[in-house]
């Protein structure tokens, strides 16, 4: 059979069979989609339970700075203010989900995941031909602005290992892909549901 030869018609069945097998893999399916919301879900309880563990600890560190001003009082004003930060980013990526979710007609808190399986709305939010729209822009500088505010009050404390953890974290330097380098907005954002 497979030394047989085949006609141009034959031929062009086994394309098609390629082409249909080739989209089959290509499309994600929705459930996959509702278990990604289900993970998303499930880390949004967890941020909200590191947030109120964040609290009760700088409440400690406060104490701490009244009962001895020496030792805690310039750590706990380091904190208030890395706190502060944390609190205007997170603000602004819910802003930025929520701007999302109204383009895409759903609604925080009762998010229908199996409708978001098209690319085309944070595409046209981040991208611009091959560049960066301006709020693409935006959102990568925010990250970095972010990183590098962390990065001033931790280098303070000389802590390389919360150092590189910081930096790996909000790393948005461009991916290396086989040849190439493509942007670290590109790589994560372009095209995905």
């Amino acid at each position: 059979m497979a030394g047989q030869k085949l006609s141009p018609r034959q031929k062009m069945i086994n394309l098609m069979y390629l082409v249909f097998i080739a989209m089959l893999a290509l499309t994600m399916s929705k459930k996959v989609l509702t278990s990604f919301g289900r993970v998303y879900e499930d880390l949004k309880t967890t941020v909200e339970l590191t947030k109120e563990k964040n609290n009760e600890l700088l409440q400690l560190l406060a104490q701490k700075a009244q009962e001895q001003p020496q030792k805690y009082g310039e750590k706990y004003k380091d904190a208030q203010e890395v706190n502060r930060m944390t609190l205007e980013f997170h603000q602004y990526l819910d802003q930025f989900q929520k701007e999302l979710l109204k383009k895409t007609k759903q609604e925080p808190g009762n998010i229908d995941y199996e409708v978001l399986d098209k690319g085309h709305v944070l595409d046209e939010i981040f991208f611009l031909g091959e560049g960066y729209a301006p709020k693409g822009k935006e959102f990568v500088d925010k990250i970095n602005k972010f990183r590098e505010a962390l990065l001033t009050y931790v280098s303070k404390y000389k802590d390389k290992g919360l150092e590189e953890r910081v930096k790996y974290r909000f790393n948005t330097d461009p991916i290396k892909e086989k040849t190439a380098k493509i942007s670290w907005l590109d790589y994560y954002f372009r095209d995905f549901p």
